[in-house]
């Protein structure tokens, strides 16, 4: 196994928390459109 630099773990842990908040905005959105 090759060493990880915590540096790319930490960006890595950082781009699937911003995934999940956009892919939950997203859904939100869509709720909101409905909404008159």
């Amino acid at each position: 196994m090759s060493e990880a630099k915590p540096e790319e773990e930490k960006e890595g842990v950082v781009d699937g928390c911003f995934l999940t908040w956009v892919a939950i905005t997203e859904k939100y959105r869509k709720k909101e459109d409905k909404i008159p």
